[in-house]
C-alpha cells in the first residue's frame, strides 16, 4: 500500500538532522512552542500543498524558515503502490522559493552527510547530486513549480493546458509520474493535499473538513441535483420504507419468539414429567445408599471379628512358638553341656583310665611277681637248680593262665564291639526310616498346598486370558444397544415426518410467493391506474402559478395550438412568468406549422376528452383496487397456511431434535456403559493380576519354604547321624583301646616273663659261676617294682573319676543324650510346623483383608456414586419445585418412559432438555 514512511529535515529550522517516522501511529511530544505543529505542517507539503500556505503569515516564508541554508534538505521517503521506495527532496532555490527532485532509492544518511573535523555536516546541492549520479541512482528532473510536483505525486494532470509546449511538458511530467507517483498508472488522488491540510489545520475539526470538501466540489464544478419532491412527502416515504424494512426483522423476531414459546412449553412439559422420575431416582438413591451403608457396617463388623480371631490364633501360635523356642534352647544347652563333659572326659583319657583300672589285678600280680623275683634273685645264690626249674615252670604256668584271661577279655570286648555295631546299624536304619517318613509327610503337605496354589494361578490366568463380561454387564449392554436402536428408529421416523412436512411447507410457500407476486402485480397495476388518474386530475386542476394553470384560465383552446408543440415539462413549471401578447400570431419564432396534422397529445387534451379519460381511469383504478384486495385476501390465506405448515414443521423439527437428542443420549449412555464396563473389566483384571502376582509370589515363597523345610529336616537327620556315628566311633575307639591295652599287657607280661627267665638264668649262671648276687640287676628290679607301685597307686586314686565317667556314659551319654537328640528333632519339627502354621494363618488373613478392602472399596465407590447422584438430584428437584410448571404436558412434549423400573439403579431414558438441565440429567444418568 502506498504511504509516506518518514520525513528527514537536514539543517532546517532545527540544527542537525531531524527524522520523523510516520509509517505508523506517530506521537510528537514536547512543551509549548517547542515545534510540534511546525513539524506537523510538513505533511501536507508532501501531497502537493503550496509550501507558503502551511506557514503562518506572521513567520518567514517556507524556504526561508524550513530551508535556511544552501545545504538544507527536506526529504520525504515514501513507498509507491508498486512497492518500491523513493524520495521526494525539497531544496531552496538560489533566487528564493522551493524546488523539487525525486530520487529512486531509499533514504541513506551517507548520501547527504559527511564527517569532517568540525563534525557531521551536510553536502552542498551539487555535491549531493553528483554523488547520486556516481552511485547510479535514478533521479527526476528538477521541478520548480509546486503544481508540477503535485501533478507527479498525485498522478493528476487535469489542470494542465493543451498547447504544443504544454503537451511536451505534460508528456515529460507523465513520464516522471509513471516512475515516482504514489499510485499506479490509471489512478489519481486529486485534491489529496487539500484533504490532508484540512485534517492537519485547526486540530482537524470536522467543520474545516466539510468546508474543504465544499470548496473542492465548487472548484470541480459539481452541481447538486434539484428535486421537486416535497420534504414531507420524502419524510413520509422514508418512514414507510423504514417501517417496511423493520417489518421483516420483526416478523423473524416474532417467529423466533413463537418458536421459543413452543420450546418453553415443551421443556415445561418435559420437566413436569421428569419430576416423578427424579423423585423415584432420589428415593432409590437414598435406599441404595442406606443398603450400602448397612453392608459396609456388616462388612466392618465381620472383618473386626475375623481380625480378633486372627489375633487370638496368632497369639496362641506365638506363645506356642515361644514355648518351643524356650524348650528347644534348653534342650540344645543340655546337649551342649553333655558334649562339653564328653569332650572333657575324652581329654582326660577315660578309656585309658578304664583300661588301667582293669589292669590293676595284673599290675598287682606283676608287682608281687617282681617282689618275689627280687627275693628269688637275692636267694639265687642259696637256691638250687631245682628251685630254678620249679620257678621257670611256675612262670610258664602263670604266663599261660594270664594269657588265657587276657584273651577272654579280648574276646568279650570283640563281642561287645559286634553288639555295638549291630545296635549302631539298627539305630541308623531307624533314623533313616524316621527321616523318610517325616520327609514324605512334609513333602506331601507342601505338595498339596502347591497344587492348590497352581490351580488358583491357572484359574487367575484363565480369567485374565478370557476376561468375559459379567451377565449383568451383558444384559446392561444389550439394553443400551436396544435403546440406541429404538432411538435411531424413532429418529428416522421423525426425519421422514420432517421431510414430509417440509415438502408441504415448501408447497405452501410457493403458493404464498405466487400470491405475493400476484399482489405485487395488482399493486403495480393499481399504482399505474392511480398515477394515470392523478395525472389526469392534475391536467384538470393544474397547480396554482404553473404554465398549465395560466393557459387554462387565459388561453382557451390552447390545446389545439400551443399544446401540440410545447414540451410537457414546461406546463408544470412556475418560473416561466407567462404573459399574453396582444399582437401575437400563430407562428413560432417566425415558423408556421400545420397544427391540424398533429393529433392532440395526452398532456393537452380538451375538456370532454379529459373528463372521459378521468372516468375511465377511475373505473380502472376501482378494478385494480378490487383485484388488489382479492390478491391480499389470497395472500393472507396463503400466509396462514404457510404459518400453519411452519408451525407443524417446527413441531416436526422439535420432535426430530428430541429424537436426535434421544439418540445422542442413547449413544452417550451406551458409551458410558461401555466405559463403565471397560473400567470394571480393567479393575477386575488389575485385581486378578495383583492376585496372580501375589499368588505367584506365595507359590515361590511356599517352594522356598518347602526347600528350606526339607533342607532343615535333612540337616537335622544329618546331625543325628553324625551324632550317632560319633558315639559309635567313640565306643569302638574305647573298645579297640581296651583290646589294644589287654594285648599290650599280654605282650608286656610275656616280655617280663622272658626277661625274668633270662634274669633267673643269668642269676643262676652267676650263682653257679661265682656264687654271688648281681647288684645292677637287683637295683633295676627294685626300680621297676617302685614304678609299678606308683602306677597302681595313681590308678586307684582315679577310680571314682572312672566311676563318674562310667555312670556318665551309661546314663547321660547312653540314655539321656539320644532322648535329648530325639527331643531336639521333635521340637525343631514342631517349631517349624508352628511357624508354617503362623505363616499360613497370616497369608489367609492378608488374603481376607485384601478381599475385605476390595469389597469395602467397591461398596464405598457405589455409595459415593449414590451420594453424588443424590447431591445432584436434590438441587434439581428444588429447582423443579421453584419453577411454575403446568400440571399437564403438551401433546408434542410427551416423553417416553424408561423400560426399567425406577429402583433399577441403571441408566434412564431422559427426555430432551437444553442447557444446564441436559448436563445435569446426563450427569445424573452417568
Amino acid at each position: 500500500m502506498a504511504h509516506l514512511l518518514r520525513i528527514v529535515m537536514i539543517h532546517g529550522h532545527l540544527e542537525g538532522v531531524v527524522e520523523l517516522g510516520v509509517d505508523g501511529h506517530t506521537n510528537i511530544c514536547g512543551t509549548n512552542a517547542s515545534g510540534k505543529t511546525t513539524l506537523q505542517r510538513l505533511v501536507p507539503v508532501f501531497f502537493g500543498e503550496l509550501p507558503n500556505r502551511v506557514v503562518p503569515k506572521t513567520r518567514l516564508k517556507f524556504d526561508a524558515f524550513y530551508l535556511p541554508h544552501r545545504n538544507s534538505y527536506l526529504v520525504y521517503e515514501y513507498r509507491r503502490e508498486e512497492g518500491d521506495i523513493c524520495q521526494a527532496v525539497l531544496t531552496r532555490k538560489s533566487e528564493g522559493g522551493v524546488e523539487y527532485r525525486f530520487v529512486a532509492a531509499p533514504y541513506r544518511p551517507e548520501d547527504y552527510l559527511v564527517q569532517s573535523e568540525a563534525g557531521v555536516t551536510a553536502l552542498d546541492y551539487a555535491q549531493w547530486f553528483s554523488g547520486l549520479r556516481r552511485e547510479g541512482i535514478t533521479t527526476s528532473p528538477k521541478l520548480g513549480a509546486t503544481s508540477e510536483y503535485r501533478a507527479v505525486i498525485q498522478n493528476d494532470f487535469t489542470q494542465h493546458g493543451s498547447g504544443a509546449g504544454s503537451r511536451r511538458e505534460l508528456l515529460r511530467l507523465r513520464q516522471v509520474a509513471a516512475r515516482f507517483s504514489l499510485v499506479r498508472a490509471g489512478q489519481r488522488i486529486r485534491h489529496m493535499e487539500k484533504l490532508v491540510s484540512a485534517v492537519h489545520a485547526k486540530e482537524g475539526k470536522m467543520d474545516t473538513l466539510k468546508t474543504m470538501l465544499a470548496a473542492i466540489f465548487e472548484e470541480d464544478g459539481v452541481e447538486l441535483p434539484v428535486t421537486r419532491i416535497r420534504n414531507t412527502k420524502a419524510r413520509e416515504w422514508i418512514a414507510r420504507m423504514r417501517q417496511s424494512k423493520r417489518l421483516e426483522p420483526l416478523q423473524r423476531a416474532l417467529e423466533s419468539l413463537e418458536r421459543l414459546d413452543r420450546e418453553t412449553a415443551e421443556l415445561e412439559a418435559t420437566l413436569w414429567q421428569l419430576r416423578p422420575q427424579l423423585e423415584a431416582d432420589r428415593h432409590r438413591a437414598e435406599r441404595a445408599g442406606a443398603d450400602l451403608e448397612a453392608q459396609l457396617n456388616e462388612r466392618q463388623r465381620g472383618f473386626q471379628t475375623l481380625e480378633q480371631a486372627h489375633e487370638e490364633a496368632r497369639g496362641r501360635l506365638n506363645a506356642r512358638i515361644s514355648e518351643l523356642d524356650s524348650v528347644l534352647d534348653q534342650t540344645r544347652r543340655d546337649l551342649d553341656d553333655l558334649q562339653r563333659r564328653f569332650e572333657a572326659y575324652a581329654e582326660a583319657d577315660m578309656p585309658g583310665l578304664e583300661r588301667d583300672l582293669a589292669a590293676l589285678p595284673q599290675w598287682r600280680e606283676q608287682r608281687q611277681q617282681l617282689h618275689d623275683h627280687l627275693e628269688e634273685i637275692q636267694r639265687v645264690a642259696r637256691e638250687s637248680r631245682a628251685r630254678l626249674d620249679a620257678r621257670l615252670v611256675e612262670l610258664g604256668d602263670l604266663q599261660a593262665r594270664h594269657g588265657e584271661e587276657i584273651q577272654g577279655l579280648v574276646d568279650a570286648l570283640g563281642d561287645e564291639k559286634e553288639r555295638s555295631r549291630e545296635a549302631h546299624d539298627e539305630e541308623e536304619r531307624r533314623l533313616d526310616a524316621d527321616y523318610q517318613t517325616r520327609r514324605e509327610a512334609l513333602d506331601h503337605g507342601y505338595r498339596e498346598r502347591l497344587e492348590q496354589g497352581t490351580a488358583a494361578i491357572s484359574e487367575l490366568k484363565a480369567r485374565l486370558a478370557h476376561g468375559a463380561p459379567t451377565p449383568e454387564e451383558t444384559r446392561e449392554a444389550e439394553q443400551a444397544q436396544a435403546r440406541v436402536d429404538q432411538a435411531q428408529s424413532e429418529q428416522r421416523a421423525a426425519a421422514a415426518a420432517v421431510e414430509s412436512v417440509r415438502s408441504e411447507h415448501e408447497a405452501c410457500r410457493e403458493a404464498r410467493d405466487l400470491a405475493e407476486r400476484e399482489l405485487e402485480q395488482g399493486r403495480a397495476q393499481r399504482s399505474r391506474a392511480q398515477a394515470r388518474l392523478d395525472g389526469l386530475l392534475a391536467q384538470r386542476d393544474p397547480a396554482q402559478g404553473s404554465l398549465r394553470h395560466f393557459l387554462r384560465h387565459h388561453c382557451p383552446g390552447w390545446e389545439q395550438s400551443l399544446g401540440k408543440a410545447i414540451d410537457p415539462a414546461l406546463l408544470e413549471r412556475r418560473d416561466l412568468a407567462p404573459q399574453l401578447n396582444p399582437h401575437a400570431s400563430d407562428d413560432l419564432f417566425g415558423l408556421t406549422l400545420d397544427l391540424a396534422a398533429i393529433a392532440l397529445p395526452e398532456h393537452a387534451r380538451d375538456e370532454a376528452a379529459l373528463l372521459a379519460e378521468i372516468d375511465a381511469a377511475g373505473q380502472a383504478l376501482a378494478q385494480a383496487q378490487e383485484a388488489e384486495q382479492g390478491a391480499e385476501k389470497a395472500l393472507r390465506a396463503s400466509h396462514a397456511k404457510v404459518q400453519e405448515a411452519a408451525a407443524r414443521l417446527e413441531r416436526a423439527r422439535s420432535s426430530a431434535r428430541r429424537a436426535a437428542e434421544e439418540v445422542d443420549y442413547a449413544l452417550q449412555a451406551r458409551s458410558q456403559c461401555h466405559q463403565r464396563h471397560a473400567a470394571a473389566r480393567q479393575a477386575r483384571e488389575a485385581t486378578w493380576r495383583e492376585a496372580l502376582e501375589e499368588r505367584q509370589a506365595q507359590q515361590q515363597a511356599l517352594r522356598d519354604e518347602q526347600r528350606q523345610a526339607l533342607q532343615a529336616l535333612a540337616d537335622t537327620h544329618r546331625a543325628q547321624r553324625l551324632e550317632l556315628t560319633a558315639d559309635f566311633q567313640g565306643r569302638m575307639a574305647g573298645l579297640d583301646g581296651q583290646i589294644a591295652q589287654h594285648r599290650r599287657q599280654l605282650a608286656e607280661f610275656k616280655e617280663e616273663t622272658r626277661r625274668q627267665r633270662e634274669e633267673l638264668q643269668a642269676a643262676y649262671d652267676r650263682e653257679l659261676a661265682e656264687q654271688g648276687v648281681d647288684t645292677v640287676t637287683l637295683s633295676q628290679t627294685r626300680t621297676r617294682l617302685k614304678a609299678l607301685d606308683e602306677r597302681i597307686r595313681q590308678t586307684e586314686a582315679r577310680r571314682e573319676e572312672l566311676d563318674d565317667y562310667t555312670r556318665f556314659m551309661r546314663v547321660a551319654w547312653g540314655e539321656r543324650k539320644p532322648s535329648l537328640v530325639a527331643q531336639e528333632a521333635d521340637l525343631a519339627r514342631d517349631h517349624q510346623a508352628a511357624e508354617r502354621e503362623r505363616e499360613t494363618l497370616d497369608q489367609q488373613f492378608q488374603a481376607a483383608r485384601r478381599e475385605h478392602q476390595a469389597a469395602v472399596g467397591e461398596l464405598k465407590a457405589r455409595r459415593s456414586v449414590e451420594q453424588q447422584l443424590l447431591e445432584m438430584l436434590t438441587p434439581l428437584l428444588a429447582r423443579l419445585e421453584s419453577l411454575p410448571l403446568a400440571s399437564a404436558p403438551a401433546p408434542w412434549a410427551r416423553p417416553r418412559a424408561t423400560p426399567r423400573s425406577a429402583s433399577s439403579g441403571r441408566a434412564r431414558h431422559w427426555p430432551s432438555m437444553p442447557g444446564p438441565w441436559r448436563r445435569c440429567a446426563a450427569a445424573a444418568r452417568s
